[in-house]
């Protein structure tokens, strides 16, 4: 039989991170338990923001970035099956926006009881998500959802002047 030797030593295709277990571990960790109850506080002060007439555009945007992301994390399909939830909070925050903007500019709009509910159980939902998810999803998620709630129409606030091109600005910078 001829023997087959190899001209050249043999180089694997792949060849690993330098410190694998740690780029690992940096992309498993869960998110951190006092971020995670920042957030969730974070989230029930808006709600309570949001009638509040001086507060409530401001905590609307924040509750709307928050569906967002839900919604994002429901498409990852890390946690599934709500849907139906996040769908009602959506449905909620756009109908408070619709009658808060009837003139153009952002003017304060009591919500309904049933908006309120479907808000406050998504922030529950909300948190209960962001506990299932690491750390390196969660900023994957984040990026993803800033674009997604460019696309959505946004707000201006009273006294602040349209964008330029017919968009509106979601700043408060001019309210001042």
């Amino acid at each position: 039989m001829v023997s087959k030797k190899r001209n050249k030593p043999f180089v694997p295709r792949w060849k690993p991170a330098t410190n694998t277990f740690e780029l690992a571990a940096t992309r498993a960790a869960k998110i951190d338990p006092a971020t995670l109850t920042g957030l969730a506080e974070s989230l029930k002060r808006s709600c309570g923001d949001l009638t509040v007439p001086e507060k409530s555009a401001m905590s609307w945007q924040d509750l709307r970035l928050a569906v967002v992301v839900s919604r994002r994390v429901e498409r990852m399909g890390v946690v599934k099956g709500l849907t139906s939830i996040l769908d009602a909070a959506f449905e909620a925050l756009e109908s408070i926006r619709v009658r808060c903007t009837v003139t153009g500019a952002w003017r304060y709009c009591q919500p309904k009881t049933e908006e309120i509910a479907a808000i406050v159980e998504m922030c529950e939902i909300h948190a209960f998500q962001l506990r299932q998810i690491s750390s390196r999803e969660f900023e994957l998620i984040f990026l993803q959802s800033r674009e997604d709630s460019k696309r959505l129409p946004q707000i201006h606030f009273l006294g602040e002047p349209a964008a330029k091109g017919g968009e509106t600005s979601n700043s408060p910078s001019s309210q001042d």
